[in-house]
């Protein structure tokens, strides 16, 4: 592109810009891909985000079983200590990570758009009770699971040297948040695509 209409300062072509793009990305591949420009570009259809990012040795894995940092646990993750019963129908989000400190529980991050981000919590707030029962991270969890969308509870909080009550409308849990994470023992060609990928010298 730059060869061909950048350095000698050419405007595109009438076709539009796409359509240069896909001739020229043609004759680099030296193969046909219209149907990859049409599947990937042209329609709403879902991506194989799975295949292609295993060709670098990449998997895409549920956020709150992945490793977390030292002090989080599995239920306080990202959808923050909110998994219920399998299969009870019941799920519900609030939309926070916590941890637990000394016999303190922590708000570490608010996700935006949740009922955690609307009801006002903040980072470092100090978790202490929901609907007037002392809780941690997993009794938190525990009683949220009993929960269903649309209930409202009430959270008792410290932030700072302030003694605070919100209201908070649970919600069904939003789209599943992921996580990318690197495969044990990757082949030597997946290593060489995510490294050429990443630009990792050597």
């Amino acid at each position: 592109l730059w060869e061909r209409y950048g350095a000698p300062d050419r405007g595109f072509p009438e076709a539009g810009e796409e359509s240069v793009i896909e001739r020229i990305a043609q004759e680099v591949c030296g193969e046909p891909l219209g149907d990859f420009f049409d599947r990937y570009l042209r329609s709403t259809a879902e991506l194989e985000y799975g295949r292609h990012l295993a060709a670098a040795g990449i998997e895409l894995t549920p956020a709150d079983t992945s490793e977390r940092p030292s002090g989080e646990s599995a239920a306080t993750s990202t959808n923050a200590a909110e998994p219920a019963a399998a299969g009870s129908g019941s799920q519900v989000e609030l939309g926070v990570r916590l941890k637990e400190e000394g016999n303190r529980t922590l708000v570490t991050n608010v996700l935006a758009d949740t009922p955690a981000y609307r009801a006002g919590l903040n980072a470092n707030d100090e978790i202490l009770a929901l609907d007037g029962l002392r809780v941690n991270s997993k009794g938190l969890a525990a009683r949220l699971a009993e929960r269903k969308p649309g209930e409202r509870v009430t959270l008792t909080l410290f932030r700072r040297d302030e003694l605070l009550t919100l209201a908070v409308e649970l919600e069904p849990p939003s789209t599943p948040r992921l996580r990318l994470t690197r495969v044990t023992d990757p082949t030597n060609l997946q290593e060489a695509i995510y490294r050429d990928w990443l630009r990792i010298a050597g």
